[in-house]
């Protein structure tokens, strides 16, 4: 892992508070796993300032699918933190996997998030976006250890994977 200073475009909140300064980035070689879970926005962060990272965004679109199998597996310790009654541990992890959903909106522009200010008025944007993006993702990102969020983005990650393959497909035919 690297420290490195967090960009003032991304110290924004809910994903940071003003006291964050650094931020740990795994190094370059590291997997896509280790990379959306290192930090919220840590491949954009990492691209913003110059330092090597795991550019999924220009990788083949094969690449990015790696992001849904991710949270295939990852919603499982936060579904069951939820089942617990333990928000607290959910709160991190719905934090890392918001911004990864967030993040991978960008990508399939092959673009980074460059900037957290503002966030919400750029999602709908965006040319593969599910319905309500803006305002589902306001709700989760505000309200991490709420049930109704987890079961929210569980479902934007659902519509997104449905949206990015007929994207992909109509990439191949064009």
């Amino acid at each position: 892992m690297n420290i490195v200073p967090l960009p003032e475009p991304f110290n924004v909140a809910p994903f940071y508070t003003t006291a964050a300064s650094t931020i740990p980035l795994p190094v370059k070689e590291a997997s896509i796993e280790q990379w959306l879970e290192a930090a919220p926005f840590a491949i954009d962060i990492a691209a913003s300032i110059g330092v090597d990272h795991v550019a999924v965004y220009q990788a083949p679109y094969v690449e990015m699918k790696k992001v849904f199998t991710w949270w295939e597996d990852y919603q499982k310790p936060i579904q069951a933190a939820f089942s617990r009654d333990d928000k607290e541990a959910a709160e991190r992890p719905m934090q890392l996997a918001t911004s990864a959903l967030i993040s991978l909106l960008y990508w399939i522009e092959r673009r980074t998030v460059p900037s957290l200010v503002q966030w919400q008025e750029h999602i709908e944007e965006r040319v593969v976006c599910p319905f309500n993006a803006k305002e589902r993702l306001h709700f989760i990102a505000t309200r991490p250890r709420h049930y109704a969020s987890f079961i929210q983005l569980n479902q934007l990650y659902k519509e997104l994977a449905k949206s990015f393959a007929a994207y992909i497909a109509k990439q191949k035919h064009a």
